[in-house]
C-alpha cells in the first residue's frame, strides 16, 4: 500500500496503514449494513457476497482521518503498555518463542490490535501466544467518518 506516511521507522508505517485500512473498512461496511435495503442509496455502496471480503468493495482511498485513528491507537497501546510499538512487537515475538527474530509481521501486528482496539474481530492471541498486553477501546462506527468517504469511486 503506497501512501505519503512516513513515521521514523517503514515498520511503523505499516502498522499505522494497516490498522488505518482496517478501521475504515470496518466503518464501510457498518455503514452500509445500517443503510435499509428500501433506502435508495442502498444499491449504489457495492458489498460483498457469499464468502467475499469487505476489503474488496470498500473505496480504495483510505481517508486521512483513518490515519489519525491508527495513530492514536498506537499512541493509546504506547501509553497503556509504558512501551514503545517496537517493544510491544518484540515482546509478542517473544511469547511466540521467536527470540532469534525479535520481529513480527507489521500488517498482521496493525490489523490485529487495531480489532482488540474495537472490541470486535479477531483478536492477535487468536493465532500468537498471549504475553502481558493492556488494550485500550475505541468505538468505530459507520459514523466515525465523513459520509463522504464512502462514496463510490469511479472505476
Amino acid at each position: 500500500m503506497s501512501t505519503n506516511l512516513h513515521t521514523d521507522s517503514v515498520w511503523k508505517d505499516e502498522f499505522i496503514q494497516a490498522a488505518a485500512r482496517l478501521f475504515f473498512v470496518s466503518a464501510y461496511a457498518d455503514h452500509v449494513e445500517s443503510l435499509d435495503e428500501a433506502d435508495d442509496r442502498c444499491e449504489q455502496y457495492p458489498r460483498p457476497g457469499g464468502g467475499d471480503d469487505w476489503f474488496d468493495y470498500a473505496p480504495k482511498t483510505t481517508p486521512i482521518a483513518a490515519y489519525v485513528l491508527a495513530g492514536e491507537m498506537l499512541a493509546s497501546f504506547e501509553w497503556f503498555n509504558k512501551a514503545s510499538i517496537h517493544v510491544l512487537a518484540q515482546w509478542a515475538a517473544k511469547a511466540d518463542n521467536n527470540w532469534h527474530d525479535v520481529s513480527v509481521d507489521a500488517d498482521e501486528f496493525g490489523r490485529s490490535l487495531a480489532w482488540m482496539y474495537m472490541g470486535a474481530g479477531v483478536s492477535w492471541f487468536d493465532n500468537h501466544e498471549e504475553f502481558e498486553l493492556e488494550v485500550p477501546h475505541c468505538e468505530v462506527s459507520g459514523m466515525t467518518f465523513d459520509p463522504s468517504a464512502y462514496a463510490p469511486e469511479e472505476r
